[in-house]
């Protein structure tokens, strides 16, 4: 489609970024500041595109900050908060990998570990 007064957008996938609730507009401007043709003035169904990105990175954020291993475990019910928080502390002191932490500590399995990491590389992909 060639029209000079317009800009068609195609091959977006919004179910790839369903899982942190990104909304069709916040899609496209998200797209459009990648590509660099997101100006200051740009309206996206009548609302500013620096805003609906600025939404987008904001929930994109927010997802990470959940896919830490560390809340995925939690959430499983693998470990508790005590327990991270002791792993975080071996983590940062004897410079460990935190899985491996958590494994050495026998707060989780391997097993555990390989799932909530596949798990963690599953949402993340989704992000970047």
């Amino acid at each position: 489609m060639s029209d000079p007064d317009n800009l068609y957008l195609q091959n977006l996938k919004t179910e790839d970024f369903s899982a942190f609730g990104a909304s069709a507009a916040e899609l496209v401007a998200y797209a459009l500041d990648e590509v660099g043709l997101l100006g200051s003035h740009t309206l996206i169904d009548g609302k500013s595109a620096r805003t609906l990105v600025e939404s987008f990175y904001h929930k994109r954020h927010k997802v990470r900050q959940n896919t830490r291993l560390g809340s995925l475990l939690i959430e499983a019910g693998v470990i508790t908060q005590a327990q991270l928080i002791e792993a975080l502390s071996a983590h940062v002191t004897h410079d460990l990998p935190l899985g491996q932490a958590l494994v050495q500590q026998g707060f989780c399995s391997q097993s555990d570990l390989d799932q909530a990491l596949t798990r963690q590389a599953n949402l993340r992909r989704l992000l970047d």
